[in-house]
């Protein structure tokens, strides 16, 4: 079992560019370029890839992990931040060798954050969009290629991700506005959800909390 560290998905990335000296990051599955003014206060270089990019994001380009538009060795670090599991199950490995493709040698890591298949965000996401056969795959996906040779694990270790809401219909618009699919399957069962919700969360002060546990992997050249 994978030691659990109190930490962020911040304060790892932060981290891993910092010890890897690195100048330029390569975001896969960058979304609407959320993480590229964070990578800006860190004096890192942000581009990122997105095969779903609706709007302008300036850095960011239109294509899938599985064939990334990049010479070999651009970048000082990888990033898969939520996003391995969102490759098609087929095209997981080539999307972990193009990482490693345009990495350069000697610089910083592959960084992958995932979220486990277990956890109570998860047991919620259950209702709306199980992704326990895709979270599943990008773990195996990550296994063989460690087990082939083609990378090497620097680090690996679990944490929690404290996902706050301010009630459950925070919940189920934050839900529905990261994937619009989910309306319909939010509607439906929403007196389901409703029951999860309160027996899953915890609440304080600020609101209520679900706790997901997330899976870090930092990989480099062999």
């Amino acid at each position: 079992m994978s030691e659990v560290r109190q930490t962020s998905a911040m304060q790892i990335i932060s981290k891993a560019l910092a010890d890897g000296n690195c100048a330029t990051l390569l975001d896969v599955g960058c979304g609407t370029g959320g993480l590229k003014p964070h990578m800006e206060k860190l004096g890192v270089r942000w581009t990122g890839v997105d095969p779903a990019i609706t709007s302008p994001v300036p850095g960011a380009h239109a294509a899938g992990a599985e064939a990334l538009p990049f010479e070999t060795g651009t970048f000082d670090a990888v990033l898969f931040l939520n996003s391995l599991h969102h490759v098609p199950i087929d095209q997981m490995a080539q999307a972990l060798d193009e990482a490693l493709r345009v990495l350069a040698p000697g610089r910083g890591p592959i960084i992958v954050i995932e979220p486990a298949v277990e956890g109570d965000l998860s047991e919620m996401l259950r209702h709306v969009d199980d992704e326990a056969i895709v979270r599943t795959a990008a773990q195996t996906a990550l296994k063989k290629l460690l087990q082939e040779g083609r990378a090497k694990e620097t680090d690996a270790y679990d944490y929690i991700r404290n996902e706050r809401y301010s009630g459950f219909d925070d919940f189920v618009s934050r839900i529905a506005a990261a994937d619009d699919s989910r309306i319909e399957a939010l509607t439906r069962n929403r007196e389901l959800l409703t029951q999860d919700f309160r027996r899953l969360s915890a609440q304080d002060d600020r609101g209520y909390v679900l706790r997901q546990s997330m899976r870090v992997r930092l990989l480099t050249h062999p």
